[in-house]
């Protein structure tokens, strides 16, 4: 084993305008044939905060890529000079022994989503990689101060001409990632209605209460039946009386045909019969509602296993679609939903109803995030032809439509 000190702690000394002092001289050692060089100094964060910050330099047929780059002074960057010439100047983050998976999943999720960027208000991600329980990021290194150094220079608040600037960079960047999580494993536009390959196609909705199955499922025969498809509705929420009542209105309005029975029925016999039949009448779309329940209540999300396994009897390949309708206004909550219904019955895809100009819809990214769910379809409004395609691209310009402040400062 080698060491090298790089030179002597006077000719590395720094003053600390931009708030970078180097504390002492660091030696590093060489495991290949490459000389590597290391200087240890710290990183002023606020005034009462002061992390390690080490540069490493690698010495490489008379070149150095710098990692983790310190400001020297004219000596110390003479000193650099006599080393090699410098050929890239990085950025290695990391996350050093976590033991949380959480934590390390996290990491490396954005590791990814940043590597695939490209973009001029993000640092470039070189790399990333694991090592000895550590997570690490190699980024492109950005000259220039934190925000720290900037107040402690400014002696108060920063004007404000700058900071919505920046503001503008900021929310410009987070739209490209933003594209970059949902156009990752997906398409533009995803549109069930040209997936209906086989007949008949069944596609069971669940979800909570309330969050607007029965309409979409309304919405969509209506679609279907205006592209030449014959639609079957069967009515599998069974414990509400007002829930047939109000599917047959929007079977009625669809033109579909509505298989029900008696409130308290059993859900899987009823569907179970609706299969049948559309099996030998020959339908070409099944479109299945099932009644709203709590993801919390275990009885009622066995029963939705249930289902699934009482379609697979008539149609072992069957449902082609299981889609979770999901209120665009709900928070957090819609995570351990999705998680439920997905261990009950194996999700497919998501339906975002009541998405208008009031709601963001932003749950989308955590559920992509977290099941690797694609949004299929979104609810507009109320009218039956108010059921769209999801468009990434048009929903990300939605999302900032109203974020814009370029134009109130330039």
């Amino acid at each position: 084993m080698t060491w090298h000190p790089l030179c002597d702690l006077d000719a590395l000394a720094v003053g600390t305008p931009r708030g970078v002092r180097i504390d002492r001289v660091g030696i590093c050692l060489v495991r290949t044939a490459d000389e590597v060089f290391a200087v240890r100094g710290s990183l002023l964060l606020n005034p009462l905060i002061r992390i390690s910050r080490n540069m490493a330099i690698v010495r490489q047929d008379g070149e150095l890529p710098l990692i983790n780059p310190l400001r020297l002074n004219d000596a110390g960057m003479a000193a650099l000079q006599r080393l090699g010439r410098i050929r890239r100047i990085v950025s290695l983050g990391a996350l050093h022994g976590i033991d949380d998976a959480w934590y390390r999943q996290q990491f490396q999720v954005e590791a990814r989503i940043l590597a695939a960027l490209d973009h001029p208000n993000l640092p470039k991600v070189y790399d990333f990689f694991s090592d000895a329980g550590n997570e690490y990021m190699v980024m492109e290194y950005v000259e220039g101060d934190n925000l720290a150094a900037l107040l402690q220079r400014q002696g108060g608040p920063l004007p404000e001409r700058p900071v919505l600037l920046w503001a503008d960079q900021v929310l410009d960047a987070l739209q490209g990632i933003m594209q970059e999580i949902l156009l990752n494993d997906y398409n533009d536009t995803i549109s069930i209605y040209d997936e209906i390959n086989r007949r008949p196609y069944v596609i069971v909705f669940v979800g909570v209460n309330g969050v607007g199955k029965t309409t979409s499922i309304g919405k969509i025969a209506h679609r279907l039946i205006k592209a030449g498809e014959s639609v079957m509705i069967i009515a599998g929420d069974t414990f509400r009386a007002a829930a047939i009542e109000q599917l047959s209105i929007w079977a009625d309005r669809a033109g579909a045909t509505l298989i029900k029975s008696q409130q308290d029925a059993d859900p899987a016999s009823v569907i179970y019969d609706g299969i049948a039949a559309a099996i030998a009448r020959s339908y070409d779309v099944v479109l299945i509602d099932t009644a709203g329940r709590q993801h919390t209540k275990d009885n009622l999300m066995k029963e939705l296993s249930k289902i699934d396994r009482t379609i697979k009897k008539l149609l072992p390949e069957a449902p082609h679609q299981t889609l979770l309708v999901v209120d665009a206004t709900t928070g957090q909550n819609a995570i351990s939903q999705a998680v439920s219904f997905d261990q009950a019955i194996q999700l497919s895809g998501i339906v975002l109803s009541k998405y208008d100009g009031t709601s963001k819809g932003g749950i989308i990214f955590c559920l992509k995030h977290k099941l690797q769910l694609p949004v299929r379809m979104i609810g507009v409004g109320e009218g039956i032809d108010d059921l769209e395609d999801f468009n990434v691209n048009e929903f990300i310009q939605a999302f900032f439509a109203n974020s814009d402040t370029k134009e109130d400062h330039e």
